[in-house]
């Protein structure tokens, strides 16, 4: 069978999108020829395609029509039978809550899957009659997820496994909870800007894990004890006896049902049991395993389809689109088996449908004018500002206007709070890579380079070796949540960035994302970035590590994306640092030291890249030169290409 898989995005690995990774995966294992389509392309959609399965942003793409949609997520589920008329589908809900997965209701959707219970009342409170709902309870890929050596007497070493884990959230508590137990914690997943790119390589390292949902399922299939627990609050530590309570609400929500405190925890914590952990993970092998979910899937694909082709497909069904029951539309007396009857029933699901979405959009509208408006004040209160302060320093002896040109801020208040603030840092913990003589004027350069550049408030930003965030102090505050992301081997001095420059409300307010390795793989975050960020970074690498950065802009930036980066030309092909390893203090070494770099070797390297590269008049920081790197003109491109070649757009 072709199975045409949908989802919102595939750009994350997380809940929905590794369902459709290991759904998809399984299906061909057993013969089946699965595609999938998604607008948002990313990491998962890589995986996808490095096993041979096609996956596309455009249905258009798809020459041949799948003999069944398997839906996840309205949106993208009604693209895919508006695009293929005829074909039968099944929808999928993940979520009692989020809005990608209200219930769509359409004729030719001839069963909804739910995944606990909580996701079977909603299909049922949305009017999808309880005959065509079938529960299919979320599954452990158990060849992935083996089982691990027996647990300890006492556990030594846990694991918060939750992309909401970060410092605003949920982590500090589980940290102390732990911390008195005399348990050491580690943290995975998005928000900690540690993302388990292969979780069952991971979780056997670890006694206690406190997780929901599919995580703690994987956790529990590989042996560990398990705490429920998420930003939302706690619940019980789970045990055999009560799997069968837990498992129908999926180890969710549902479950957390105490305040998240050191004490709830503590209580968990102390019924930890190696021997019942080990009944669990037997019970949840037996019961949980992706074999059993993927040979139902088939039959009910094979029911769908046996029962399509019998012609009652469109007749009888609910009609209509998410959150309604359709008005009426596909009931068996529209003359639903005709094709004008069956064009006619569709037509008003997919009206219905509309009528449904037509608030969001409407809503979704006006907050972008809102947004709008806020900015333009937001600007006109800033120069207002800047006008007051700049008279302020004029009225005071002895004092000058400050430049304008990426210079000490204007605000002698703000620039002394953060050099207080880094001075503290830097006092107690020792030199971190950064001059405290320059911390603040160094920040500010790189946010106003970035804003010469075109920076918005919604602009995405990759921040190449943040360091200890001098200039993710500036960054991070003027960015949408969500849009700042960093990457820093050097793991203590991001959390010391956060714990001197920012508060815990600023980092629960504008969800900073950080990733923690040396090979300054961009790629972990799962998105395309507008602005790549290399301050003071060229100064440290070497050739090859630069070519890691060019890399990884071309793939993982968007097609207007710009790369700035600082650097130190060599003067002479002596000054030129030949070496592979990073110079100067690092996660492995406190050795300072800068190298230098010739302009002709970058040139070189964006050229064969397809990139152009520009020095910047404006001066950089610290005696440094800024680059300003962008792809070439499109046309350009394709005269090198030669005439006649398509390139399909990269993933998003």
């Amino acid at each position: 069978m072709r199975i045409l898989l949908t989802n919102t995005t595939l750009a994350h690995r997380t809940g929905s999108e590794l369902y459709v990774v290991e759904l998809a995966l399984a299906l061909r294992a057993r013969g089946h020829d699965p595609v999938a389509y998604s607008t948002v392309l990313g990491g998962p959609a890589r995986d996808l395609a490095a096993a041979g399965i096609a996956v596309v942003d455009d249905l258009a793409l798809l020459a041949d029509p799948p003999d069944l949609i398997h839906g996840h997520h309205h949106t993208a589920t009604l693209a895919a039978l508006l695009h293929f008329p005829g074909v039968p589908g099944l929808f999928v809900c993940h979520g009692c809550l989020p809005w990608d997965e209200e219930p769509l209701l359409f004729p030719r959707l001839l069963r909804h899957v739910a995944v606990d219970l909580p996701t079977r009342e909603r299909l049922a409170a949305a009017g999808v009659p309880d005959e065509r709902v079938e529960t299919i309870l979320n599954f452990v890929d158990l060849e992935r997820f083996g089982a691990r050596a027996p647990l300890p007497p006492a556990p030594r070493r846990a694991l918060v496994f939750s992309n909401n884990a970060h410092e605003g959230t949920h982590l500090p508590v589980v940290r102390a909870a732990c911390a008195a137990a005399g348990i050491a914690v580690d943290v995975a997943g998005i928000a900690s800007g540690r993302v388990a790119e292969r979780p069952e390589r991971l979780l056997p390292d670890y006694d206690l894990v406190f997780a929901k949902g599919r995580a703690a399922i994987e956790a529990l299939a590989v042996g560990a004890a398990v705490v429920l627990c998420d930003a939302a609050g706690c619940g019980p530590m789970v045990t055999s006896a009560e799997l069968a309570r837990l498992r129908p609400i999926n180890f969710g929500f549902r479950a957390l049902d105490q305040p998240l405190s050191v004490e709830a925890l503590g209580a968990q914590i102390a019924r930890y049991d190696p021997e019942d952990a080990a009944r669990t993970r037997g019970w949840i092998r037996q019961q949980a395993g992706l074999d059993e979910a993927v040979a139902r899937y088939v039959d009910l694909y094979q029911r769908i389809l046996a029962e399509h082709h019998a012609g009652a497909g469109g007749a009888g069904t609910a009609g209509g689109g998410a959150g309604t029951a359709g008005d009426g539309a596909g009931t068996a007396g529209d003359g639903a088996g005709t094709a004008a009857g069956v064009a006619a029933t569709e037509g008003r699901a997919a009206a219905a449908y509309l009528r449904w979405l037509d608030p969001f959009l409407k809503e979704r509208a006006r907050a972008l004018t809102d947004r709008e408006e806020l900015w333009r004040r937001v600007r006109a209160l800033a120069e207002e500002c800047e006008r007051l302060r700049a008279a302020a320093a004029r009225a005071q002896p002895g004092t000058s206007a400050p430049s304008a040109a990426g210079g000490e801020p204007d605000s002698r208040v703000e620039a002394s709070a953060v050099r207080t603030r880094a001075e503290e840092m830097i006092a107690r913990h020792g030199f971190l890579g950064v001059p405290l003589e320059t911390f603040a004027q160094a920040g500010r350069n790189q946010l106003a380079a970035l804003l010469e550049a075109g920076l918005s408030p919604e602009s995405k930003v990759l921040d190449l070796g943040c360091g200890c965030l001098r200039a993710a102090y500036w960054l991070v505050r003027f960015l949408d949540p969500g849009c700042y992301h960093g990457i820093e081997p050097a793991r203590r001095r991001v959390e010391l960035g956060l714990q001197y420059l920012f508060t815990a409300g600023d980092i629960e307010r504008k969800q900073p994302r950080f990733a923690f390795d040396d090979d300054f793989d961009s790629s972990v975050f799962g998105c395309r970035f507008d602005y790549f960020l290399a301050g003071s970074i060229w100064t440290h690498a070497g050739k090859p590590q630069i070519e890691v950065m060019l890399d990884a802009f071309l793939r993982d930036s968007t097609e207007t994306g710009v790369l700035l980066a600082t650097y130190l030309p060599a003067g002479s092909p002596q000054d030129d640092y030949g070496g592979d390893r990073w110079v100067g203090t690092s996660h492995e070494s406190d050795v300072p030291g800068v190298v230098r770099h010739s302009l002709a070797w970058i040139v070189e390297q964006c050229q064969e890249r397809a990139l152009q590269v520009t020095e910047l008049p404006r001066p950089a920081f610290d005696d440094q030169s800024w680059l300003r790197i962008t792809r070439r003109p499109a046309n350009e491109r394709q005269k090198e290409n030669g005439a006649g070649i398509a390139t399909s757009s990269p993933a998003r």
